[in-house]
Formats: structure tokens, C-alpha cells, sequence
């Protein structure tokens, strides 16, 4: 009865609302710390991730490709913005 409440009362969509409206903030602060860097990113749609290209910038541990073909994407980095603190 809980669960049917949540949806027949219009919660569900509220809370839909209220964490794409979170992620979108971080993803915005991340995006502006990476444009203040002067880095290449793609900044997303959706989802938890912005895809950024170093620049000739070591990226990994220890600089080395984090890629299983160092051919392809070595010098790219996929970011998670859900984990940011609002700090």
C-alpha cells in the first residue's frame, strides 16, 4: 500500500524532479571546473558521467592509459559527477 500511495500520489515524479535537478547542478559545477582548466569535455544529458579529453595531460595512475587499447581514448577520462559533495 506504501509503494502505490508514492506513485498514485504524484511523489515518485517530485522525487524524479528533485535528483535530476541535483545531478544537474553538479554536473553544471563539474563542467565549470573543467572549462576553468581548459579542458575537452562533452557535457551530458543525462546520466552520471562527463567524458573528458586531456589534452596531452597525463591522466591515470601514474600518467599511464587507462584504456584497454592504448591506441584508442588513451588520452580520455570519463568523470563521475554523482559522487561530488555539495562542499
Amino acid at each position: 500500500m506504501g509503494l502505490q500511495h508514492f506513485l498514485d500520489s504524484g511523489a515518485l515524479g517530485k522525487h524524479i524532479q528533485a535528483v535530476s535537478d541535483d545531478l544537474k547542478e553538479r554536473r553544471d559545477f563539474l563542467c565549470q571546473k573543467l572549462e576553468e582548466l581548459d579542458l575537452e569535455f562533452v557535457k551530458p544529458d543525462g546520466g552520471y558521467f562527463v567524458w573528458v579529453k586531456a589534452k596531452g595531460r597525463r591522466i591515470g595512475r601514474l600518467g599511464e592509459s587507462m584504456t584497454i587499447h592504448e591506441d584508442k581514448f588513451h588520452d580520455h577520462m570519463r568523470l563521475c559527477f554523482s559522487w561530488l559533495s555539495k562542499d
